[in-house]
């Protein structure tokens, strides 16, 4: 049926970005996702261009062991994606491909309230799929809650 299908593509897309690749590298240090931090708040308080080529970054520093320090980038992408059409296109596209591909359960858990957070209605059909398939327990919670929260 459809969710063993969509299953096996997940478990295959993660497969194929890691296959032939050098092992995943280690999450970002503290230092490293603080200082990124640092930077995103001081471009949207001085409202500069959002830097789109960021998302990818971002979307590693959601590995981050610290909750607080995830939460915090997701509030950003955020607010950077609801003062801009283009940065909410783009950081929409990063999320769905990390939130099918990632082989981080972190990271996708960190996709799915970032999606949320950003209210991207065209989520939802990703969100169901990963609610329905997601071989980690804690990333089909997150997709439920993104559901919730959604609406």
């Amino acid at each position: 049926g459809r969710p063993a299908v969509h299953l096996r593509r997940c478990r295959l897309a993660r497969l194929r970005a890691t296959a032939g690749s050098p092992p995943p590298a280690a999450a970002p240090t503290a230092h490293a996702t603080d200082a990124l931090i640092t930077r995103l708040e001081q471009q949207l308080t001085t409202d500069q261009p959002f830097p789109t080529n960021d998302l990818q970054t971002i979307v590693t520093h959601f590995a981050d062991s610290r909750g607080m320090a995830r939460l915090t980038l997701v509030q950003l992408l955020g607010r950077a994606a609801a003062a801009d059409g283009d940065t909410f296109r783009a950081a929409t596209a990063a999320l769905l491909s990390a939130l099918d591909a990632s082989p981080n359960p972190t990271v996708r858990r960190s996709c799915a309230k970032a999606l949320a957070h950003m209210r991207a209605a065209e989520a939802t059909p990703a969100l169901i799929d990963t609610l329905l398939n997601d071989d980690d327990q804690v990333t089909r919670s997150s997709a439920a809650g993104a559901l919730a929260k959604m609406g």
